[in-house]
């Protein structure tokens, strides 16, 4: 016999209630579904990587005092900050006429 442990309680389930339980997920008829498939896959060499797509705003670029003007909504700014604002930069918003205007604090 075997022990599961459930968040509420402990209980028993013998090794053969497992495997029918196992059994009736499916599990076993996917994996012999794609032994099925005899699909060849050809290696290419040499496929450059394409270059990253360029970044919409040039928030990387910022240094204390510069701002610019983004024509989306505030809670799109945010989000976008979100992120640098995890890396440790720092940042002032401000919605305005035509957009929101964000500048880099030191």
């Amino acid at each position: 016999m075997s022990v599961a442990f459930s968040s509420t309680t402990m209980f028993f389930i013998p090794k053969i209630m497992r495997r029918k339980a196992a059994a009736n997920t499916g599990y076993n008829n996917r994996r012999a579904s794609m032994k099925k498939n005899d699909e060849v896959v050809k290696i290419d060499r040499g496929v450059p990587i394409p270059p990253r797509r360029q970044e919409k705003y040039p928030i990387r670029e910022m240094v204390g005092g510069d701002s610019i003007l983004v024509k989306e909504t505030r809670e799109k700014v945010s989000g976008m900050l979100s992120y640098w604002r995890a890396k440790g930069r720092k940042f002032a918003t401000r919605s305005m006429e035509g957009g929101v205007r964000i500048w880099r604090i030191l």
